[in-house]
């Protein structure tokens, strides 16, 4: 603008003042550098054929120089393509939060509520195998502390205290939530997903037959107790020198057979032998009269128990030393809370797995395997939250089939 204009303006705004012009007194004695606008614009619109020409031939005889360069056979042109998996977010709230709102938006409506949140963090830590779902490592520290921050700040479960000291969550608030609306499963999480798909489909391809038998009903054997036999009785029973494995009632029908055939009975009573004195330490072959009962307790004495269990899944039947034992149903208290432990079950070849699911579904309590120290005498030990005697042995009796002389309550 002029100065009239800028006067009545009230002088506001920017005002430039100019130094030098383009191709001005100044410009010609510098070194006449060119606008890079005005360089780009001349290149443009080139006229002069000649110079057209020279341009083509430049060009074509660089990519001839490239293509002669060119060798297809060199691997070290290869660009390699990262097979690896990103990794995971390092921030263990991020991970404990993507997991939550990944269950929630695809597996809540398929959960039994009440659901306690023992079993729910462990269906967390089960859904991407290949993560450790570690809380001291983030900003909850316990488990309670962020169902809690998923109820008060994103209001997406609701929680409760069923029994004194265990929570569970009794709703899922998945409706109208702008959070879980908006929440896009991440690559990393997909990755993992997909990895441990694969892997499971391989597991479960190397052990049909065992997932054909877990997934049939569970059948109760038939359960035999035996005696084995020895040096000491194998000529009283009849047998050869090897082990044999014979019923009470065989045991018994062949004492009798043998008292028989040697004319031993007199009266009610056996008249002992060189054979049945081997039987007794203190008795005297010549004098000496016994009954029936007592000529059997010593034979049975003898010997040595064992039992035979046949399951309906197995060809040949498994022989235990000794008498079986009982499942056994503990109540234990332990620091300031109730627990109950069941041992014996691996010897009737019960799916604990199965065992546990079903306690958590019936009771609404935990129920995990525990490995003890006692593990290579009884077996691994199952342990439910609470005195659940009751419950278990009904389950055990109802769903297993399992006789009362073979459940025992301590």
């Amino acid at each position: 603008m002029d100065g009239n204009d800028m006067y009545m303006s009230g002088m506001k705004g920017r005002g430039i003042v100019p130094l030098h012009l383009y191709q001005d007194a100044l410009w010609n004695i510098g070194p006449r550098t060119e606008v890079p606008y005005e360089k780009e614009q001349r290149q443009l619109f080139i006229t002069d054929q000649e110079k057209i020409n020279e341009n083509i031939e430049q060009a074509c005889a660089q990519a001839s120089d490239n293509i002669n360069t060119l060798n297809l056979n060199e691997e070290a042109n290869l660009v390699p393509i990262p097979n690896e998996l990103p990794d995971h977010p390092e921030s263990m709230d991020e991970i404990l939060n993507t997991i939550f709102f990944y269950l929630c938006q695809r597996k809540a409506k398929t959960f039994e509520l009440p659901l306690l949140a023992s079993h729910f963090y462990t269906i967390m830590q089960d859904c991407v195998p290949g993560l450790t779902l570690d809380l001291k490592l983030s900003s909850y520290k316990k488990f309670s502390k962020f169902l809690q921050h998923q109820q008060e700040i994103n209001n997406l479960i609701s929680i409760d205290e069923i029994k004194p000291g265990v929570l569970a969550i009794t709703s899922f608030n998945l409706t109208n939530n702008e959070q879980l609306d908006r929440f896009r499963t991440p690559l990393w999480l997909k990755n993992y997903l997909t990895k441990a798909s694969d892997v499971a489909a391989a597991a479960a391809a190397a052990s049909v037959t065992e997932s054909e038998f877990s997934n049939t009903k569970y059948t109760f054997p038939v359960i035999t107790e035996l005696w084995k036999t020895n040096s000491r009785v194998n000529e009283l029973l009849g047998c050869s020198s090897s082990t044999h494995y014979l019923r009470a009632d065989e045991v018994r029908q062949a004492v009798r057979s043998y008292v028989i055939r040697n004319n031993l009975n007199s009266d009610k009573q056996v008249k002992l032998d060189s054979i049945l004195i081997r039987l007794f330490k203190t008795k005297d072959e010549l004098t000496m009269l016994i009954g029936w009962n007592e000529l059997n307790n010593a034979v049975f004495d003898a010997m040595s128990p064992c039992t035979e269990l046949s399951f309906v899944h197995l060809e040949q039947p498994i022989r235990i030393n000794g008498h079986i034992q009982p499942i056994e149903l503990e109540c234990i208290d332990r620091n300031r809370k109730r627990q109950t432990f069941i041992r014996y079950l691996d010897t009737y070849q019960i799916n604990l797995n199965e065992l546990c699911k079903r306690i958590r579904q019936g009771a609404s309590v935990s129920a995990v395997i525990n490995d003890t120290d006692e593990t290579k005498r009884t077996g691994r030990v199952v342990m439910a939250q609470g005195n659940q005697n009751s419950f278990i042995t009904r389950l055990l009796k109802d769903d297993y089939g399992v006789p009362s002389k073979y459940i025992k309550e301590i």
